[in-house]
């Protein structure tokens, strides 16, 4: 699948969600192009962060203000992304790799939007509200557990509330983790 068809597939998925996680479910090539397009918005998180910081910035940030925020931009998604695949897989009782692939495309498609927003926000301060909009992802995430895992009626709630809270948990301490390390390697 091409770049494009990437794009085409998670605009498809932001619009119809159901019928798209059917196709995702059939593609076995999130590894190699969907994890391309979420490295992507990763690292334009991070350059927008930054970009962001010196164009509200009233005096030129310094090194030690920037790189703690970029570095955890760079990292704290794919601590999130792998350990919410862990812990979704974990949950469905199920212990195959099929099953960990398909929690790893769950999760990742699911936090597209939310990068996209990020990315957004991040580069023009003035837009946080916009960041109420990546609460969409937990809508894709919701409808993709389904046909990715087989989660049905209250289980796929509960499970949603319970990945979202562990989302939030693991944002939060990796984000301070990262920059914490951060600060104390530069200094």
């Amino acid at each position: 699948m091409s770049k494009t068809n990437q794009i085409k597939r998670v605009y498809q998925l932001i619009i119809h969600p159901n019928k798209e996680w059917e196709q995702i479910l059939q593609d076995v090539s999130f590894h190699k192009k969907g994890f391309l397009l979420f490295s992507v918005l990763v690292v334009l998180s991070a350059i927008s962060g930054v970009c962001g910081r010196y164009l509200y910035a009233l005096n030129p940030p310094v090194l030690i203000d920037i790189l703690p925020e970029a570095m955890a931009s760079l990292i704290v998604p794919n601590i999130l992304l792998y350990s919410c695949a862990v812990f979704i897989k974990n949950l469905s009782g199920r212990y195959t790799k099929a099953s960990y692939a398909n929690s790893i495309k769950l999760v990742g498609y699911s936090m597209i939007p939310y990068l996209v927003i990020l990315v957004l926000i991040l580069l023009v301060r003035d837009l946080y509200f916009f960041g109420l909009l990546g609460l969409y992802s937990i809508y894709i995430f919701w409808t993709g557990l389904s046909p990715m895992l087989n989660f049905t009626g209250a289980k796929r709630t509960g499970r949603v509330v319970v990945v979202a809270m562990l989302f939030l948990l693991v944002f939060f301490f990796s984000e301070l983790l990262v920059r914490f390390v951060v600060v104390k390697i530069i200094g």
